[in-house]
């Protein structure tokens, strides 16, 4: 799932920010990364299709 898929970056790997991008015209992909927590950042054309950019920032966990 997407949830799991941001756990295991910003936990297992320690990822501080991720990215998602979806197709503008692409509504499902962006309420998916949306509803995880993502927030548009931009919209641009990319390799020639029209593009939204989300970013996340994770949230440090202490360690132990």
């Amino acid at each position: 799932t997407a949830e799991a898929s941001v756990e295991v970056a910003s936990t297992g790997l320690a990822l501080m920010r991720l990215i998602g991008m979806a197709s503008i015209e692409n509504s499902a992909s962006r309420r998916v990364l949306e509803k995880t927590g993502f927030s548009l950042l931009k919209a641009e054309k990319y390799r020639g299709l029209d593009v939204a950019f989300y970013e996340l920032h994770a949230t440090p966990i202490a360690r132990s």
